[in-house]
C-alpha cells in the first residue's frame, strides 16, 4: 500500500545535506480519500504505459498528494484479492521485506510492513496500517479500500528503523468491459519522516507509483488466485 523511493531518489540522499520534514495527517481519511480522486485539480507528472500519476498540493504540508488512474486487464474481485495477499507483498511491493497481519476481520485488517533498503544506506521505515475494505460502494463487483496509519496500540507493531510519519490512501476498483477489466484510482499522502528532503519524496512519487503498479498488475496473473472467484461468477 505504500509510496516507495527509487534507487535513483535514494542515492540523491547521500549528496545532500537534508532538512528533516514534519508534516500532520488529515483528520478523515474516508472524506480525503473520497473528495481527491477527481483528476479536476491535479497536475500530470507521469504517463508510463497507461499509469498516470498525477500531483497535487497539500496545504497541510510540502509533500504532494499522489493519485494514480489506470486499467488493470483483470476484474475487480483478482485485483483485490492480490492487495488483500498481505503474506505475499514482499514478491511484488518494492521494497516490502516483511508483512504480519496483526488483526484479521471481515473488513478491517491491521497490517504491520517492513519497508528495507538494502545494500543502500538509507534507514529502513516501518508502519502499521489499518485497512478497511468496502465491497459494491461503487456499484456491484466494485471495491473501495481505505487505510491509514493504526492507532490502536494493541494492533501496532515495531520494526526496524524509523517510523512512518503519514501513510494514508484509498483504492477504487471499479469493474469495466463487461468485469474483464478493473478500472483503478489509487490515492496516497505520506511521509516517510527522517531526514530526507520534500523534494526527494515528491520526486519518489512520481518515479516509484508506476513500479508499485506494474508489480500489482504481474501479480493479477498468478494463478494462486484462481480459488477465489466469487460464487456468483463461476
Amino acid at each position: 500500500m505504500s509510496i516507495l523511493f527509487s534507487h535513483f531518489a535514494l542515492l540523491i540522499i547521500l549528496c545532500l545535506t537534508c532538512t528533516e520534514i514534519w508534516s500532520k495527517p488529515p483528520g478523515n481519511i474516508t472524506a480525503q480519500a473520497e473528495n481527491t480522486v477527481p483528476t479536476a485539480g491535479w497536475d500530470l507528472v507521469n504517463d508510463s504505459n497507461g499509469i498516470y500519476v498525477y500531483t497535487h498540493s497539500n496545504h497541510k504540508s510540502d509533500i504532494h498528494e499522489a493519485l494514480v488512474t489506470t486499467e488493470i486487464l483483470a476484474p475487480p474481485w483478482r485485483v483485490n484479492a492480490v492487495l488483500a495477499d498481505y503474506q505475499h507483498h514482499p514478491d511484488f511491493m518494492p521494497y516490502v521485506s516483511e508483512t504480519v497481519v496483526l488483526r484479521d476481520e471481515p473488513t478491517k485488517v491491521s497490517v504491520f510492513q517492513q519497508l528495507d533498503f538494502f545494500p543502500l544506506p538509507v534507514t529502513d521505515r516501518y508502519y502499521t496500517i489499518q485497512i478497511v475494505t468496502v465491497p459494491n460502494l461503487f456499484g456491484p463487483g466494485s471495491y473501495q479500500i481505505v487505510w491509514r496509519l493504526e492507532n490502536e496500540k494493541s494492533f501496532v507493531r515495531k520494526g526496524r528503523g524509523i517510523p512512518v510519519h503519514v501513510n494514508m490512501g484509498s483504492w477504487e476498483l471499479r469493474p469495466i468491459n463487461n468485469g474483464t477489466y478493473t478500472s483503478v484510482k489509487y490515492y496516497h499522502l505520506t511521509d516517510f519522516g527522517g531526514w530526507i528532503p520534500t523534494w526527494i519524496i515528491n520526486k519518489a512519487i512520481i518515479i516509484d507509483l508506476p513500479m508499485m503498479i506494474k508489480g500489482v498488475k504481474r501479480q493479477v496473473s498468478d494463478n494462486l488466485y484462481d480459488k477465489l472467484v466469487p460464487r456468483k461468477q463461476k
